[in-house]
């Protein structure tokens, strides 16, 4: 099922762009952020496909590590909201690097293009942002796993300035996870949900966040564990030997580098 999944290289082509931001390197921009980027782009080209509305669709697509609401629904879906906003990442990155170095200028038009045809962040009847943006799939907030949230972290699409009716819903689609409690998070998906709060502009909820990962998924070396207040206790109770899991860690200065 995981092969649904198409979004890991285009949000690896993320990381590649914020590099070329931080440092304004035009040589790593041309000869390593633009060919990863193309790569990515060309096989966007090669798996969309035009709906009867003329829209791109995703399909195979997958929300990691969600199913839709109902019985028997499985991860395998239609135009996941996190697919979507990949794509829309990778193309746009892409034109705009193209057009600072003024190369390819017939794939820009192309590119801009599929940019026209990718599907509108679509909103629930709770007020939040959709999962799944076809119509057979509802939300289901019964799981830690937020990755339709991609637009305002670890995105940087979507701003209470430029789009405030996504953002709001994006922020109600976080709430509506609250269902299941902040106890059902894991260390890297606390670490998530403090980003999360901190883009929304949540701080005290973001702190939150941290001190429990703090508290129940930290080592006295610092390093962040696999580990979640569902029986397992606090801080490594997790049998003998707790998984190691970078991401809490990683997650953590990144918390304080983006709010």
């Amino acid at each position: 099922m995981w092969s649904s999944w198409t979004a890991a290289a285009g949000w690896l082509g993320q990381h590649f762009y914020d590099y070329f931001l931080f440092t304004g390197d035009q040589n790593f921009l041309r000869n390593r952020a633009v060919p990863w980027l193309r790569d990515v782009a060309l096989f966007y080209e090669d798996f969309l496909f035009e709906g009867k509305d003329g829209k791109l669709v995703f399909s195979p697509s997958m929300s990691p590590e969600n199913t839709p609401s109902g019985e028997g629904m499985g991860l395998t879906t239609i135009n996941a909201t996190m697919d979507i906003a990949v794509c829309r990442e990778v193309l746009v990155n892409l034109c705009s690097s193209c057009k600072l170095l003024e190369i390819y200028p017939a794939d820009v038009k192309r590119w801009k293009g599929m940019l026209a045809k990718l599907p509108d962040y679509a909103v629930n009847e709770d007020g939040a942002i959709r999962e799944w943006l076809h119509p057979d799939f509802t939300d289901n907030y019964h799981h830690r796993h937020q990755s339709h949230i991609y637009p305002v972290f670890p995105g940087f699409e979507i701003s209470e300035e430029n789009n405030p009716e996504i953002f709001e819903a994006c922020r109600i689609a976080v709430e509506k996870r609250l269902v299941i409690g902040l106890d059902s998070q894991t260390g890297w998906s606390m670490a998530h949900m403090a980003n999360i709060y901190a883009r929304l502009g949540m701080g005290d909820r973001a702190l939150e966040c941290l001190e429990i990962l703090s508290r129940s998924s930290l080592g006295p070396n610092l390093f962040t564990y696999h580990n979640d207040w569902r029986h397992m206790g606090l801080s490594l109770v997790c049998g003998n030997n707790p998984p190691f899991q970078i991401d809490a860690n990683m997650g953590w200065p990144r918390r304080f580098w983006k709010c």
